[in-house]
């Protein structure tokens, strides 16, 4: 059980997502967590990465939306 959840949303951003998850997962811990990646939309290809290659990242759980942008509160 992750005692911390990381949450990376994104949208268009190339190698950066890639580098910061392999930052993480080389960041010595001894914090249980998980990694949720929420694709929104992207069209440049930055988490295809993770749809190859699920064996190298098996502790990253991608989730793809269809554009839906920030959350927004209204008041």
């Amino acid at each position: 059980m992750s005692l911390v959840s990381i949450i990376i949303p994104c949208k268009n951003e190339g190698k950066l997502i890639q580098e910061t998850v392999e930052s993480i997962l080389e960041t010595p811990t001894q914090t249980p967590y998980d990694i949720t990646v929420i694709n929104d939309g992207s069209t440049d290809g930055c988490c295809s990465f993770l749809q190859t290659n699920r064996k190298t990242f098996p502790r990253v759980r991608l989730i793809n939306t269809t554009g839906i942008g920030a959350a927004m509160l209204e008041t």
